[in-house]
């Protein structure tokens, strides 16, 4: 399969639904892309039908009823089966793109070919939708072991990441993406954008992730942890492999040798840009 992101790869909008009203907007916030060969597919999380979808939309939409209520997890993976795209990306059913949030990622990947996962800056929205903060880190893959950063609709992958094993940990009710970007990271760099083409309504909704009436700080503590212990033994091996790299680096500079200094620095910074593979 070609990772050239050209304007004939299909990429699949996977929105995963609880029948909130708000499906509407995000749903025109990617009738209104500027890149067109899209699909939706909206996967019901709930054993309730779902209300109708707009029925103006001009996009292929499939919605996925599920028949029995769906954990987020486990919607997000119903969500990636059901993906024909060459590349897939998320949107909550509470969020919202930019026009150019889909062409602009694309082209980021066009860019960095040996880049599977690109991704974009984030509004972080209150209840009137007014901007609190910014999520618009570059990509380090330590920082990403310790934190996460990436907001689950800034960023677009290639479909080729679940041929390489990558999915939703169903028992990761909270940060279940974060643990995919992790998965993630151990097979490939991230291109960060440079632009802030995404929407975060982290005030609404119930998962306990987000900010206000949405956070559950005794859960995000478990599942933080939870998410640390999984990932200890990834995050131990890089973090010596960058310590030695750069003690190497600094102990030949001070005998004057920056030519064999600069290659370890290098080591270093491919380390924490996913350029070195982590095994």
């Amino acid at each position: 399969m070609s990772r050239d992101p050209s304007n004939c790869q299909l990429v699949s909008v996977v929105v995963r639904s609880i029948g909130r009203p708000s499906i509407n907007r995000a749903l025109r916030s990617v009738e209104m892309q500027d890149y067109r060969y899209i699909e939706i597919v909206v996967v019901n999380a709930r054993a309730k039908e779902h209300p109708p979808l707009p029925c103006d939309l001009t996009l292929p939409v499939s919605l996925v009823e599920s028949h029995r209520d769906l954990n987020r997890p486990q919607a997000a993976n119903v969500g990636l089966d059901q993906s024909r795209g060459s590349y897939i990306v998320f949107l909550d059913d509470d969020d919202f793109f930019d026009h150019d949030h889909v062409s602009s990622l694309l082209a980021c990947l066009r860019d960095k070919p040996d880049h599977l996962v690109a991704y974009a800056g984030t509004r972080v929205l209150d209840e009137k939708d007014e901007i609190r903060s910014v999520l618009d880190l570059p990509f380090n893959r330590l920082a990403l072991l310790k934190n996460n950063y990436i907001q689950i609709g800034a960023a677009l992958f290639s479909a080729q990441l679940l041929a390489y094993g990558c999915r939703f940990d169903e028992d990761m009710l909270l940060f279940q993406d974060w643990d995919f970007w992790i998965q993630a990271c151990r097979l490939t760099p991230f291109a960060f954008t440079g632009r802030i083409t995404a929407n975060w309504r982290a005030f609404s909704g119930g998962s306990g992730a987000g900010l206000g009436k949405n956070l559950n700080g005794a859960n995000n503590v478990a599942y933080t942890r939870k998410i640390h212990e999984k990932w200890a033994a990834l995050r131990s091996r890089l973090t010596e492999k960058y310590k030695y790299a750069v003690g190497r680096g600094l102990g030949l500079l001070s005998k004057a040798r920056s030519h064999d200094a600069q290659k370890w620095i290098a080591v270093a910074k491919s380390i924490e840009s996913g350029k070195l593979p982590s095994d």
